[in-house]
């Protein structure tokens, strides 16, 4: 039993092996398949997941294809409402034309009037030009005579800054010379003191001097003294006697120095007293170059003013005023004879030639020819003026 069932167990292991050897290659194509199926189905999801996406993209397309539909219903109907617009823009035009037509024979006739207006207005210019070229004539010749008053008045106002700035340089040359003068008393002062100083210095140097020579006098007379009573054994006369001439010693050097300390003092205020003598000797001299500066700027200033004056003199006779033409006058010489005072007290070298220069207050009273004429001469006299004085 137990040999049957070994058999048929061996049988059976054998037929199992038998069929197993049959199906293993069927089993192994199973296999393959069956991973050929897994690939095929992930293909398939993955064509079905393209279908979808293109299925979209059909949609997405359809939906732009209306879109555009819209839009060229919209165009379309635009157009539509354009062509209304344009046709009732066509007939307005047609009515408009018409009118211009109709109008066209209104204007011809407004055209005629217009014609006639341009011919009258062409007259009237003529005549406005006319009158234009008068008045500029006129213009021209008022320009001119302003031009001539701004021209001599220039030269007044040229002459009236050269006064001031004489003026200025007498003020301020005669402060410099107040400041001269204040320094040059103080230094007078100085000196004073100085000397007073050095006389009192001088005379304890005399007294240091005679008392040196006393002393000088007196210290043989001691020495004799002095061996006399020691000789005769008088000590203490001798003791007495060598501390007087002790005592006349040290008297003796402290005179010398301060007679020597003095002197050197006195060197010193002669060096002072000397400083102070040219300080003052130079501050005289400026003072009198000032002076000399400040009487030629004044006679620089007076020849203005006398120029102007006589100026003014003779345009007050050309208009008639012999009053005023008289007071002038006497201004004007009143004037140059304070110059030449300065000239002789100060020696100075400036020439007196009468200058037409005016005044601002007759500018404006004289006429055309006058004033065109006393313009070319007070043209030529500044000018030599201002060249003498440079």
């Amino acid at each position: 039993m137990h040999i049957e069932s070994q058999l048929i167990s061996e049988a059976h292991s054998g037929l199992q092996n038998a069929i197993e050897d049959l199906v293993k290659n069927d089993r192994e194509e199973k296999e393959m398949l069956a991973r050929k199926g897994v690939i095929l189905e992930k293909e398939l999801d993955e064509l079905l997941e393209l279908v979808r996406l293109k299925e979209a993209e059909i949609a997405e397309n359809k939906s732009q294809i209306q879109d555009v539909d819209d839009r060229i219903s919209n165009v379309a109907s635009k157009f539509h409402e354009t062509k209304s617009i344009i046709d009732m823009k066509h007939k307005t035009l047609q009515e408009a034309f018409l009118k211009v037509e109709s109008e066209d024979g209104a204007l011809l006739i407004r055209k005629e009037e217009i014609d006639e207006v341009i011919s009258s207005a062409e007259k009237k210019g003529r005549k406005i030009i006319q009158v234009s070229a008068i008045a500029s004539d006129e213009a021209k010749t008022c320009q001119d005579l302003l031009q001539l008053k701004k021209q001599l008045a220039s030269f007044i106002l040229k002459s009236r800054e050269d006064r001031v700035r004489y003026s200025k340089t007498e003020e301020k040359i005669s402060e410099d010379i107040q400041i001269l003068r204040q320094e040059i008393s103080a230094a007078r002062t100085a000196l004073q003191e100085l000397s007073s100083t050095r006389a009192s210095i001088q005379q304890e140097v005399t007294l240091y001097k005679q008392r040196i020579g006393f002393i000088e006098k007196r210290g043989p007379e001691l020495e004799a003294e002095k061996k006399v009573a020691a000789a005769a054994r008088n000590f203490r006369e001798a003791g007495r006697v060598a501390a007087e001439a002790k005592s006349l010693h040290i008297e003796k050097e402290d005179l010398q120095h301060k007679r020597e300390k003095a002197v050197l003092h006195l060197e010193k205020l002669e060096e002072e007293i000397r400083s102070n003598v040219e300080r003052i000797q130079k501050n005289e001299e400026l003072v009198l170059l000032k002076e000399k500066e400040a009487a030629l700027a004044s006679c620089n200033r007076l020849q203005l003013v006398a120029a102007a004056a006589r100026a003014e003199r003779s345009v007050a006779l050309k208009m008639g005023d012999l009053e005023e033409g008289s007071l002038l006058l006497k201004e004007a010489e009143a004037v140059e004879s304070k110059v030449m005072e300065l000239q002789k007290v100060y020696n100075l070298d400036i020439e007196m030639d009468e200058k037409n220069l005016v005044s601002l207050a007759f500018i404006t009273n004289l006429d055309g020819d006058h004033l065109s004429e006393v313009c070319q001469v007070a043209s030529f006299n500044l000018n030599a003026v201002v060249g003498s004085q440079g």
